[in-house]
């Protein structure tokens, strides 16, 4: 009876899928649900000698990095197998695999560091981007946006960060310069006016430097005038509306 023998096809991989060998090794280490600070490595070198050696590719300086990895595998594996030696100074005999473990360790922060980075890739919070033509807001109106000298506008807000507490600031504060601008015309909505401090909820340097960056943004759009009549004296906001000297005439 005629009976095929052909060869039974070898289930083949390609190493492109993997950003390098500790890529790799990070991958069987998760795919066996073990414990990166307590590597199996004889199971791992083998696991990762099936996947090196059934690979096609045409890249061979890629390979090259792989079979580097394998050697340094083995050579852990040898030195496992090896009888251990005893310290007679009572130190501890570092584990061969220790410096592999440390680099697994290193490059899988990097990794989820990259992934964290896609993830906001799309949305402006990682780099402001500056066009080459600016929008102008000319004012057809002659009265000034800000009522005394921007020094002291600085150094004011400069006092105001040094007074915050010296505490971490949170990466994930609630807080934001639309927020500030939402609130800074509401109040003007209302009264017409405004004093800087009322913007501030808590005294942290987030929310102070938000307040100060929506208060500019607003007098770029020419939506307040801001006057500083007094050297380190309150900062009063405006409605575009309304003349600060109409409303020192109005509350005479």
């Amino acid at each position: 009876m005629w009976m095929d023998e052909s060869p039974v096809p070898v289930q083949e991989f390609k190493l492109s899928q993997f950003e390098g060998p500790l890529d790799l090794l990070l991958f069987l280490i998760k795919k066996n649900e073990l414990s990166i600070y307590d590597i199996p490595i004889c199971e791992i070198t083998a696991q990762y000698l099936q996947y090196v050696d059934q690979t096609v590719s045409p890249d061979l300086r890629g390979l090259t990095e792989f079979y580097a990895m394998a050697a340094v595998l083995l050579y852990i594996k040898s030195c496992m197998l090896l009888p251990m030696e005893l310290d007679l100074d009572g130190e501890d005999i570092e584990d061969p695999r220790q410096s592999l473990v440390e680099r697994l360790i290193e490059y899988q922060k990097y990794k989820q560091l990259c992934k964290l980075m896609e993830l906001y890739e799309c949305e402006d919070m990682w780099c402001v981007e500056r066009k080459k033509t600016q929008h102008l807001f000319l004012s057809p109106a002659e009265v000034p946006l800000l009522h005394g000298d921007v020094r002291d506008l600085l150094m004011l807000f400069t006092r105001l960060v040094r007074k915050t507490p010296q505490w971490i600031m949170d990466l994930y504060e609630e807080v934001s310069v639309n927020e500030k601008l939402t609130l800074l015309s509401e109040l003007l909505g209302v009264r017409g006016r405004c004093v800087f401090t009322e913007l501030i909820k808590q005294p942290s340097r987030a929310d102070v430097v938000c307040a100060f960056v929506a208060i500019l943004e607003a007098a770029k759009t020419h939506r307040v005038h801001i006057s500083q009549p007094e050297f380190f004296g309150p900062i009063t906001l405006y409605a575009r509306e309304i003349s600060p000297k109409v409303q020192d005439v109005c509350h005479a």
